[in-house]
C-alpha cells in the first residue's frame, strides 16, 4: 500500500508540473509565441509585477544588449509563413512576396515614390533586389529585405499552430534560405521620430498579409524594448 500510496503521490505531482507547464505556455503573449515559433531562445515575457519593479522599464533591453550584434534576436527581422497555397514554388512564393512587400510599402507611404528595383553590376553583391523610397523625408532610400532577393528563397515547412498548421514557405531565422533581416528605411530617415517609425511600422505591417510579423530589438529610434509588429498592432513581450 505504500508504494501505490508514493506512486499516486508521484503521478499527482506530474500531473501538477503538466498543469503548470500547460498554464505557463497559455499565458504566454502572442509575441513570444511568435518568436518561439521562428527559433528564438533567448527572449521571454516579463510581468506587469516585473516592470512595476523596473520603474515601467522592460529587463529584456539589458538582456538582448549582451548578445552579440549580430544575433537573430538582436536584429530587425520579419518572420513569415506564407501558406504554400500561394505560391508553386520557392522561386514562385519569393516573386509573390517581393510583391506583397512593394505593394504594402507603398500603401503605407502614400507621398512616396516607391519600386521594386534591382542592382546591376557586380556579382558578389549580396542582396540585389531591393525596395527603392523616393520619399521627402528621405530622398533615394532604400528597404533592404534579403528574404525577397532572387536566389535567396524561403524554406519549406509548418505554419506555428496559431495561425493554423498548414503547409507554408517560411521566412525568419538567418541563412541563405528565408533570411529575414531589415534594414535601411525607416531607420536611414534621420528626420524621422521614433513615434513617426513606429507610425510606419504600424502601416506597413497592417497592409502586409497577417501571417507576417515584423520583430523590432531595443532601438533607440524605436523602443527601449522588443516588441513585434503585426496587423496594425504592437505587441509587448508581457504576460
Amino acid at each position: 500500500m505504500k508504494i501505490v500510496h508514493s506512486l499516486l503521490l508521484i503521478l499527482a505531482a506530474l500531473g501538477a508540473a503538466a498543469a503548470q507547464a500547460r498554464d505557463s505556455e497559455a499565458s504566454s503573449s502572442e509575441a513570444l509565441m511568435v518568436v518561439r515559433a521562428a527559433g528564438f531562445k533567448v527572449i521571454h515575457d516579463v510581468t506587469p509585477k516585473e516592470l512595476e519593479a523596473a520603474g515601467g522599464t522592460s529587463p529584456l533591453g539589458p538582456l538582448l544588449a549582451a548578445l552579440p550584434a549580430d544575433h537573430m534576436e538582436n536584429s530587425p527581422r520579419f518572420l513569415a509563413w506564407m501558406p504554400d497555397d500561394l505560391a508553386a514554388s520557392p522561386k514562385a512564393a519569393t516573386e509573390w512576396f517581393a510583391k506583397a512587400w512593394t505593394t504594402a510599402v507603398g500603401q503605407s507611404l502614400p507621398a512616396a515614390h516607391v519600386e521594386l528595383k534591382q542592382r546591376e553590376g557586380d556579382q558578389k553583391i549580396e542582396v540585389r533586389r531591393y525596395i527603392a523610397v523616393d520619399a521627402p523625408e528621405c530622398a533615394g532610400c532604400m528597404i533592404l529585405a534579403p528574404g525577397i532577393d532572387v536566389g535567396r528563397q524561403p524554406k519549406t515547412g509548418k505554419q506555428p499552430e496559431f495561425l493554423g498548421s498548414t503547409g507554408s514557405y517560411v521566412w525568419g531565422p538567418p541563412g541563405q534560405r528565408g533570411e529575414g533581416s531589415l534594414d535601411g528605411y525607416p531607420w536611414t530617415a534621420e528626420t524621422l521620430t521614433n513615434a513617426e517609425r513606429v507610425d510606419f511600422m504600424r502601416r506597413l505591417s497592417g497592409n502586409l498579409p497577417s501571417w507576417v510579423y515584423i520583430y523590432i530589438p531595443p532601438d533607440s529610434k524605436f523602443f527601449s524594448e522588443p516588441v513585434v509588429f503585426n496587423t496594425g498592432r504592437v505587441l509587448r513581450f508581457v504576460q
